[in-house]
């Protein structure tokens, strides 16, 4: 059960009280989704009473989510920057096996600049990532982000 309206598209609220009220009548299991992207959002859909909790955009930007919730943390302080430079890379990696022609480098930067969303230079980084002609210039640019992470004593995200 969504707890959104058709209308709401991806800018309602959800609204958690009718969410409640479906699970408090309904005969079979009720599974919630809606705007669950971090450990709040995600105890405020267990609180409605569902049997389960379904997760979908948080996930194409978070996709450590599911680990991070199941060992009960925040997936915005969950990843540390050597492991997600493992996974952009990986990302970019499938998406060329699984992709036709230089498409799949367009596909990799809109993960690429949502999964480095609050990291210290990332906003600056995210022009340059689209504007990347080729995988050698993005693998660069990657490296060079990251490695001037590696550099930083105490890095604090800010992931919202």
């Amino acid at each position: 059960l969504h707890g959104r309206t058709k209308a709401d598209h991806f800018s309602g609220t959800v609204r958690y009280e009718q969410i409640k009220d479906a699970v408090a009548n309904a005969k079979l299991p009720i599974i919630g989704n809606g705007d669950v992207i971090d450990m709040d959002s995600y105890h405020k859909m267990l609180d409605t009473g569902v049997t389960g909790v379904m997760i979908g955009r948080g996930m194409m930007k978070k996709p450590w989510i599911f680990e991070a919730l199941t060992n009960g943390r925040d997936p915005d302080d969950y990843i540390r920057p050597e492991r997600l430079k493992g996974l952009i890379q990986k990302i970019i990696e499938l998406e060329e096996i699984n992709a036709r022609g230089t498409r799949y480098l367009d596909v990799s930067k809109k993960y690429i600049v949502w999964m480095m969303k609050g990291l210290p230079g990332a906003a600056n980084l995210r022009g340059s990532v689209y504007d990347c002609k080729d995988r050698t210039q993005l693998d660069d640019m990657i490296n060079n982000f990251f490695d001037s992470l590696s550099n930083t004593e105490d890095i604090q995200t800010d992931r919202s």
